[in-house]
């Protein structure tokens, strides 16, 4: 079964245009895949984004830089790294190359692999007004019918590409931004990114975790934050573990001291 590796951020390999060669295995019926056997993103260059926004976003549940090449990548990152239903999820893992009967082959990137309770989704990304323009007002509207005809290209685009995976048995979903916005408040979100990273003790994390199972895995913040003993900020060393993976939270609405927190059952040695 196929591993991703994590890169690091001194991987500097993944900024080059140059790489090894494509090697393509059958993944399916009519569909090739293609792999870095380390594991690291297929795209190579993801610092010539034009108008787009590229970079790397630190995941601290993956503990490394997961690359993004739009806002809305960049956000469904953020979401998936706090997220206490994602076990990992990793950027631009393979590239497939599709064939149809009459010889015409395409290839395709999906944004991310996520896993999610065990099971393997390809992810990709997208604005749902990208996909949805609104109608051209009439045929002179020369920039509407342009973005109309585009966005009906990609769909048919995405369902082929939905069609190949189904074929390997295999799971996709497009997540759009609209669906992201409605799984956690961005401003939520943003709040648990920024405390991630923060240190926890030994002590203070056997302390914390054995205060949340005597409350029945669920705890209110301000009770987690006052067990520990050696945090110069509690309560941000606190929500800094949901980044981690190692507690949940409610994603909709801004952290309280009332707010519960709760153990995911992931192993601190699994961070």
């Amino acid at each position: 079964m196929f591993q991703p590796r994590v890169f690091r951020s001194a991987d500097k390999r993944i900024l080059h245009k140059s790489g090894p060669e494509k090697v393509w295995e059958s993944l399916g019926p009519g569909v090739e895949v293609f792999r870095y056997p380390t594991g690291e993103p297929v795209r190579r260059i993801i610092t010539q984004g034009g108008s787009r926004k590229v970079g790397g976003f630190y995941s601290w549940k993956m503990m490394n830089h997961t690359v993004f090449e739009s806002v809305t990548e960049e956000r469904c990152s953020m979401l998936m790294d706090v997220h206490s239903a994602v076990d990992a999820f990793y950027a631009q893992p393979e590239t497939i190359r599709v064939t149809g009967t009459e010889g015409n082959s395409f290839e395709y990137t999906p944004d991310f692999l996520s896993i999610l309770g065990g099971t393997r989704f390809r992810l990709e990304n997208k604005r749902a007004c990208d996909l949805w323009p609104p109608k051209p007002a009439d045929r002179y509207d020369e920039s509407g019918i342009r973005k109309w005809e585009k966005a009906a290209l990609v769909r048919a685009r995405l369902r082929a590409v939905r069609q190949a995976y189904t074929r390997c048995g295999l799971q996709w979903k497009l997540v759009l931004d609209l669906h992201i916005a409605n799984m956690a408040a961005p401003e939520v979100v943003d709040e648990l990114v920024s405390h991630g990273g923060r240190p926890i003790s030994e002590g203070d994390w056997r302390r914390l975790r054995e205060h949340i199972i005597a409350a029945e895995n669920a705890t209110t913040l301000d009770a987690a934050s006052a067990v520990l003993r050696e945090a110069e900020d509690p309560r941000g060393t606190v929500l800094a573990r949901v980044s981690e993976g190692l507690l949940g939270i409610d994603l909709h609405e801004i952290p309280r001291d009332e707010s519960l927190v709760f153990l995911t059952g992931r192993r601190r040695d699994e961070v």
